[in-house]
């Protein structure tokens, strides 16, 4: 992916160049915005800071960046998150994005007890929609990029990497008056020198839930990492996570089992393609017992590519790996809390002109019902790309490269740009 491009008061600069940070300084605060120019005329653009000057897009412009872009995103149809955009999420240009939860962050520790009010309601409010654990999950994936690849992002997705952009995403998103960051925990890299610093950082982050033990509700934190394994324990499982093993979590056999059943597909699909490398993503709700011990009251599987592509199906695994053989640009769209997710392709790809090519697959264990909401879908997205699994995975649309049209940008030559690659994680 070409690095991107922007006009900064009259100046096209590249995204590391070395005068860049000085320049979004200045025009920070301005009427003036920098556009990236991705396409002719280019578009306007935002300035946010996080630990340095980043050009962010505006929101509802995705879809106006050419395929190529970072700053590409489909139309909001085109994934869950149009069920949720403007009510569960709530966009405003230089704010950070609002969610709204379906669940309580707080554990009852006693039954609520009923009143009933004699006199008529003085009005009636519409119910807002609210988002699940599963789709903060994939709001998280999505904005962190974790749905993307490119070939130069090969060997770049480490569990660092992992971390830093989940919780720089978590930061700018409010979740009841707060960054979700505060009760987010995703766990850091181990190493072994600083493992011990790694978890006082963590406790202190969960000191907030033990202040409120012994009262009527306990506050909840929530967990997102790879499972690495599931053992037997008194209370019923105990769940480790990868780098995180110092804290495991329990969960009590019967809730264990509904989550074996709820999300059996992800487990069959790990299990049954071992070198595939796919993981076991956990995002959990979680709630202290003692001061090491914490028990899980919610919890959703999402299994991903061993690139941390999500991934909801065996047809669609195989589909990923085989774009990522072929060192494709591409980005799998994900389904939120839609109830109908055969409407959304299992991939699109960015590397095949001036738009994106939807890639939609049928699989041979679908109901009727199904296969006929994909026909319709597909009836209504000219050129997009199909695979029957009973049949031969189809040659994939020819990659066509992005034409470079007008005068170099202000580059970096003299050295590596670290943040830079990060970026391509």
């Amino acid at each position: 992916m070409d690095t991107p491009t922007y006009l900064v008061r009259g100046r096209r600069l590249a995204e590391n160049a070395p005068e860049m940070q000085e320049a979004l300084a200045e025009l920070h605060g301005t009427s003036e915005r920098p556009r990236c120019l991705c396409v002719r005329g280019g578009i306007d653009m935002y300035i946010a800071k996080l630990d340095h000057w980043v050009l962010k897009r505006m929101p509802g412009t995705g879809a106006a960046h050419h395929p190529s872009c970072k700053s590409f995103e489909p139309g909001y149809d085109e994934s869950g998150l149009g069920e949720l955009i403007g009510d569960a999420v709530i966009e405003v240009d230089h704010a950070p994005t609002e969610i709204h939860v379906n669940f309580a962050l707080k554990k009852s520790r006693r039954a609520a007890s009923l009143r009933a009010e004699a006199s008529e309601p003085a009005e009636v409010k519409s119910a807002r929609r609210k988002m699940s654990l599963r789709a903060v999950t994939h709001l998280l994936f999505d904005r962190a990029g974790f749905n993307r690849w490119s070939p130069a992002m090969e060997g770049k997705r480490s569990q660092a990497v992992i971390h830093k952009y989940l919780m720089e995403v978590a930061d700018n998103i409010m979740l009841k008056g707060v960054p979700l960051s505060t009760i987010l925990i995703v766990p850091e890299q181990f190493n072994e020198q600083r493992k011990f610093q790694i978890a006082e950082q963590r406790r202190q982050k969960l000191l907030p839930l033990l202040a409120d033990m012994g009262r009527h509700a306990s506050g909840l934190a929530i967990v997102l990492g790879e499972l690495k394994n599931v053992e037997e324990s008194w209370y019923g499982k105990k769940i480790l996570l990868k780098h995180m093993g110092d804290l495991p979590l329990f969960i009590d056999e019967k809730s264990w089992k509904k989550i074996e059943s709820t999300f059996h597909t992800a487990f069959l699909m790990k299990d049954a393609e071992p070198s595939s490398g796919f993981r076991m993503v956990l995002s959990a709700l979680i709630y202290p017992r003692t001061e090491t011990a914490y028990c899980i009251q919610t919890a959703c599987l999402m299994a991903t590519t061993a690139n941390w592509i999500p991934v909801a199906s065996a047809q669609e695994g195989q589909l990923l790996a085989q774009l990522t053989s072929e060192h494709r640009h591409f980005m799998k769209p994900l389904a939120y809390d839609s109830k109908h997710p055969t409407h959304f392709a299992s991939a699109l790809l960015l590397d095949a002109g001036s738009t994106h090519v939807p890639l939609h697959c049928i699989s041979a264990f679908w109901d009727e019902k199904e296969k006929a909401a994909k026909a319709a879908q597909l009836r209504a997205t000219p050129g997009a790309w199909l695979w029957h699994s009973e049949g031969p995975m189809p040659a994939l649309p020819k990659r066509i490269p992005r034409a470079y049209a007008g005068p170099r940008p202000t580059t970096r030559t003299a050295q590596t740009d670290t943040h830079q690659q990060d970026v391509d994680h």
